[in-house]
C-alpha cells in the first residue's frame, strides 16, 4: 500500500492520484509516511517543546549558579556573608526561598563531600567574630547561629546542617521576635 503524503490516506493502486484527496503522487512520494501538513505541525511543537526544556534548564542553571557565588545572602535589611565569601566556591545543588509576613528564608543545599568540616569551622568562627553572631546549639550534625536584625523586632537565625560525606544545608532565617542573651 502506498501513502498520499497530502492527505496521509493509503492508496491500494499505484495509481498516480490519491483515491482520497485527488492530489498527484509523484514516484518519489509513493512510499509510507506521514502526511507533510501533519509532519510540519509535529515539528513546529517538537520544536516549542525543545526550546521550552532548554530555557528551563539554563535559567535553572543561572540561578543555582548566582547562588553558589553569590557573596551575601540578603533577607530584607539584612545581608549575611554566604559560605562562598569564607571559604569560596561550593557546588550548590538546590535553593529555596520562603517569604511570609513573619518569616523568611533561605535554604542552599550543597552537594555531599563539597563542604569539609574545616570549612564550617572557618564560616562558624567568621560569623561568631564578625558578624556578631552567638552559637544557640550545636547537636547531631545541626549548629545554630542567632544575631539581631538591622529590622526592628526581628532577629536572624542560621541552622547550618553538616554532616561529612553528606550534603550541606545551610538555612537563613529572618523572623518576628528578639533575642534574649
Amino acid at each position: 500500500m502506498l501513502f498520499c503524503q497530502n492527505c496521509g490516506n493509503g492508496n491500494n493502486t499505484n495509481h498516480p492520484i490519491c483515491a482520497h484527496c485527488g492530489n498527484r503522487i509523484l514516484y518519489s512520494e509513493m512510499t509510507p509516511g506521514v502526511p507533510k501538513k501533519r509532519k510540519k505541525k509535529t515539528l513546529l511543537i517538537l520544536g516549542v517543546i525543545i526550546g521550552i526544556i532548554v530555557a528551563a534548564v539554563a535559567f535553572a542553571l543561572f540561578a543555582l549558579r548566582g547562588m553558589q557565588t553569590n557573596p551575601e545572602i540578603n533577607l530584607g535589611n539584612d545581608t549575611i556573608p554566604s559560605i562562598y565569601a569564607v571559604v569560596g566556591e561550593r557546588r550548590v545543588i538546590g535553593v529555596s526561598r520562603e517569604w511570609s509576613t513573619d518569616e523568611r528564608s533561605i535554604t542552599i543545599t550543597y552537594q555531599e563531600r563539597s563542604i569539609s568540616s574545616a570549612d564550617i569551622e572557618l564560616y562558624i568562627e567568621t560569623l561568631l567574630t564578625d558578624y556578631d553572631f552567638i552559637k544557640l546549639e550545636d547537636i547531631f550534625g545541626i549548629i545554630i547561629l542567632a544575631s539581631e536584625s538591622a529590622e526592628r523586632n526581628r532577629s536572624l537565625i542560621i541552622e547550618i546542617r553538616f554532616h561529612e560525606h553528606r550534603e550541606t544545608i545551610i538555612t537563613y532565617i529572618q523572623r518576628e521576635g528578639r533575642l534574649t542573651r
